[in-house]
């Protein structure tokens, strides 16, 4: 004997559903509606070489840096990538080293929590009469 047999049409508590209407992509439902999941934030990756260039034809040939220039949020992460046979260091304008990486190597995420405009380059890597060839990191606050 069959007894209590009930058929519906609506949605069972956790199959995705909230208040009614399902979830979009990339949110999980909850007892307060639809929450997006946390999601790593991008690092940004900058990369050195392989090629190189210069500013005019009398210049030392640099590793090309990109992009050209980078930019992160305040807070943001960012790496480099050594695409290079030789291990690299990257320096800050003053020539204080920021980290070092082996040949095909990348480093370590950074990060930078004030906003401004930095110059990097190359440890080494100078161009007529001595000028450091610089890439550029803007760390903006938004």
């Amino acid at each position: 004997m069959l007894t209590a047999c009930r058929v519906t049409t609506e949605p069972l508590y956790g199959d995705g559903d909230a208040g009614g209407q399902h979830c979009p992509a990339g949110s999980t439902e909850s007892s307060r509606g639809c929450i997006p999941n946390y999601q790593t934030p991008a690092v940004t990756v900058i990369s050195i070489g392989p090629s190189r260039e210069y500013t005019d034809s009398a210049d030392v040939m640099c590793y090309s840096l990109t992009p050209a220039p980078a930019s992160i949020k305040a807070g943001g992460s960012y790496r480099f990538q050594n695409n290079t046979s030789a291990s690299i260091t990257i320096v800050d304008s003053n020539g204080i080293p920021w980290v070092t990486m082996g040949p095909y190597a990348a480093s370590g995420a950074l990060t930078d929590s004030s906003a401004g405009v930095y110059g990097f380059g190359v440890q080494g890597c100078k161009g007529v009469a001595g000028t450091p060839w610089y890439g550029v990191l803007d760390v903006t606050i938004n």
